[in-house]
């Protein structure tokens, strides 16, 4: 089958955002047809496209925008003729992302696509995670908390972003209806409410009002996915929960919220620690304890212990998991302290368990795609939904080129890691080749023994910490064993797809070292919230090819392979097997990139060292 080359781009609607007081009209021009873009609510110019416009690499594309003219200025047109190119586009919808996003002129350009955009590898391969993008491309949550308690803090290091801005959809809304998203994170969107006041009633039913419509949405895409009810932790007594809050409880232990899932994170657990610490000092009797075990006492009886009455006030609890009307609670900090990392992993770990049992799997999808906290809840995903089934047994592969079988295994485990890529490096033909390369040596010579004692941590911070600490070095001239744009494809990615050993035996290597490169890269960019790079890029490859994990991977593929009789190759299902044993020997937890954060030199060390 021939592979498709430059398939069209659907372009399902487009939005214009500012300028709205100076803008007059504006028309979508591909070729000869031209479309009118109407002025929708508020300061959003917008027109959806049913059926969508297809756009193919040889069309031209020009947004016109028409200015108001001054009665001053007759003459003056104040007409702009925006370009839109294919190659900008295909780029994003390469990355699996939905829409194209570009500011010119003081407009906001946001053109987006249909799922079918995708540039697919071929004309029947397709990415796992396209279908379930089409369905959910971002998770929801909507924040309750008063100002003060963190909520802030909590998304910026749960979603791994520095700024959320808001998209005005028009005057007169309600700030919990508004979407606020990040730039650097595509793949959430926050609606934000302020707390509950004694006495006050208003904020409450807009709140619940909120919450049941959001439930009668029938896109999943369109409902409320999780919410997160922001409390901190008193030190000096006090009500923990408001009256408007405790109503809220009630509501959503009788069923009247629908099922979006509320967990009760309790914040400053480290300032509460703190106290707690000095009244162990402050007071004698207390002489002795450890800080930890009496706080997390004292959690139970502040925090969880009026929840659980509330709860328990409408009747037997022993089903509300089953039932969607339990409301789990964790205390949070969002101290980058290792100790207090682990607190957060929690916080995501429960937020996907009840998301996924209570409003469905492609949003708890989703939301592991969102988060940037945990990377062994990304392997885990990936694991789960087995995004590389189609490895050994797919009736579609046979026919296509192995270049293009990695293509759609490769973007669907890039899409689950979810890093800040703006140039789409990740997905770029480079790094695939720099991939494939690497998939092409089976070598297992000078492996350890991969029977004795192995900690992942070690085997990933010291290679690159190494690397790093030499490349900001005085005057040292360090080339790094990798050059993303310097790869050669490698031969046998040309070849089409049949079964045999080798070739499984690629397959298998590729997913691994991707994921666990991938996995090095998050290390150096999640604590500090950095979006990847060229140079980033290049030290998680250098790092894992002089780690022991990649030939020790590979001698554990060999011997899958050695030891895997005929059946059980062509079935597949043992070689997922081994994989998902792999990825998983050999990932680390949200505390150990805490930890092993403090190891690695800082970029800007590297860069003007």
């Amino acid at each position: 089958m021939k592979d498709s080359i430059d398939p069209p781009l659907l372009i399902s609607e487009i939005n214009l955002e500012g300028g709205s007081k100076d803008l007059d009209l504006a028309t979508l021009k591909i070729n000869k047809q031209k479309t009118k873009i109407p002025l929708g609510q508020g300061v959003v110019w917008r027109e959806k496209f049913d059926p969508p416009i297809a756009f193919s690499a040889n069309d031209a594309c020009v947004l016109s925008l028409r200015k108001k003219r001054s009665t001053w200025k007759i003459l003056k047109t104040n007409d702009a003729d925006i370009s839109i190119h294919y190659k900008d586009i295909s780029r994003v919808v390469s990355d699996g992302k939905r829409e194209y996003v570009k500011s010119e002129n003081g407009v906001k350009i946001i053109i987006g696509f249909s799922p079918n955009s995708a540039v697919q590898s071929s004309d029947d391969l397709k990415p796992t995670t396209e279908d379930i993008l089409e369905n959910c491309p971002r998770m929801r949550i909507l924040v309750i908390g008063k100002s003060g308690v963190g909520k802030s803090s909590l998304i910026k290091e749960a979603f791994g972003v520095q700024d959320v801005k808001t998209s005005d959809y028009g005057a007169g809304q309600a700030t919990i209806g508004r979407e606020f998203e990040s730039n650097q994170n595509g793949r959430f969107v926050l609606h934000d409410s302020q707390g509950f006041e004694p006495g006050e009633t208003k904020n409450w039913e807009t709140v619940k009002t909120f919450i049941q419509e959001r439930d009668k949405q029938p896109e999943l895409k369109d409902k409320l996915h999780a919410i997160w009810l922001c409390i901190a932790i008193p030190t000096s007594g006090g009500r923990v929960l408001e009256t408007a809050t405790e109503e809220l409880l009630h509501l959503k232990s009788e069923g009247k919220l629908g099922k979006v899932p509320i967990i009760a994170a309790f914040t400053k657990y480290d300032t509460f620690l703190a106290h707690t610490r000095k009244s162990i000092l402050d007071n004698p009797a207390l002489k002795g304890q450890d800080a930890n075990v009496l706080a997390k006492s004292e959690l139970e009886k502040l925090c969880a212990e009026p929840i659980r009455k509330i709860l328990q006030s409408n009747g037997p609890t022993g089903d509300a998991f089953q039932s969607g009307r339990d409301v789990p609670w964790v205390a949070v900090t969002t101290n980058k302290r290792p100790e207090y990392r682990g607190m957060l992993s929690q916080l995501i770990t429960l937020t996907r368990a009840h998301v996924g049992e209570h409003v469905g799997g492609d949003a708890s999808t989703v939301t592991a795609m969102a988060q940037r906290v945990d990377p062994q809840d990304k392997i885990n995903e990936t694991i789960k939904k087995r995004y590389w089934r189609s490895l050994a047994a797919s009736p579609n592969f046979p026919g296509h080129t192995l270049e293009k079988c990695l293509h759609v295994i490769h973007d669907d485990i890039v899409a689950v890691w979810n890093f800040e890529d703006p140039s789409c490096l990740l997905s770029s033909k480079q790094f695939r080749q720099s991939m494939m390369d690497m998939a092409d040596d089976l070598d297992v010579r000078d492996a350890p023994d991969p029977n004795n004692a192995f900690a992942a941590a070690s085997a990933v911070v010291g290679p690159i910490a190494s690397i790093l600490t030499s490349l900001s070095g005085p005057a040292a001239l360090i080339v790094l064993p990798v050059a993303l744009g310097a790869v050669a494809l490698v031969n046998w990615a040309h070849d089409t797809y049949e079964r045999s050993h080798v070739v499984l035996q690629r397959f298998m290597a590729y997913i691994v070292d991707v994921t666990l490169v991938l996995q090095n890269l998050f290390l150096l960019v999640s604590e500090r919230h950095e979006p990847a790079s060229n140079l980033l890029i290049e030290v998680a490859i250098a790092a894992y090819k002089d780690s022991p994990m990649k030939t020790l991977s590979r001698a554990e593929i060999q011997k899958y392979d050695r030891d895997a009789n005929l059946k059980t190759r062509m079935d597949g299902d043992s070689a997922l097997e081994t994989v998902a044993k792999l990825v998983k020997k050999y990932s680390i937890t949200a505390v150990e990139v805490a930890e092993l954060s403090k190891e690695i030199p800082h970029i800007d060390a590297v860069t003007t060292g």
